[in-house]
């Protein structure tokens, strides 16, 4: 009886780590969205393959360890380390790497902006530098003058 405890307790164990996984792949997929915007189509269609995937991923799990039988404590232990991870490192890590992603993105932006309109006022102007894919030599002793 004490082998079945422990067999049951290190399958508990084993879902709750599945869960923390799932977290972690979902945290992924959220700061892959952060990088690049997505329109909320393409955020359905990739949850709903995500999710999908988690089923098989888990259903595989019940298979190969429990033998295709689905007891209510591996469920739970799934949703528990689910839980713990996003309570516990998702807020704490998670959460400002986003802000830090948030604010060089704004960064970023901001200087690609200012560039744009140098080049539209015509402080900088890309043209006149070239002539016939080389280096314009009147500009070039200008400058160096």
């Amino acid at each position: 009886m004490c082998e079945l405890a422990q067999s049951q307790f290190d399958l508990c164990l084993l879902f709750f780590y599945v869960g923390v996984g799932i977290g972690v792949c979902y945290d992924l997929i959220r700061l892959f969205r952060r990088i690049i915007d997505h329109k909320l189509v393409f955020i359905t269609i990739e949850d709903l393959i995500f999710w999908l995937f988690v089923s098989i991923y888990v259903l595989y799990k019940l298979q190969k360890y429990a033998y295709g039988g689905i007891r209510f404590y591996m469920i739970m232990a799934i949703l528990v380390g689910l839980s713990v991870y996003w309570i516990t490192i998702s807020c704490t890590l998670i959460k400002p790497l986003f802000k830090m992603l948030y604010e060089a993105k704004k960064y970023v932006r901001k200087s690609n902006n200012m560039l744009k309109n140098h080049v539209k006022k015509g402080k900088i102007k890309i043209s006149t530098w070239m002539k016939d894919g080389k280096i314009n030599e009147k500009i070039k002793k200008k400058e160096i003058n």
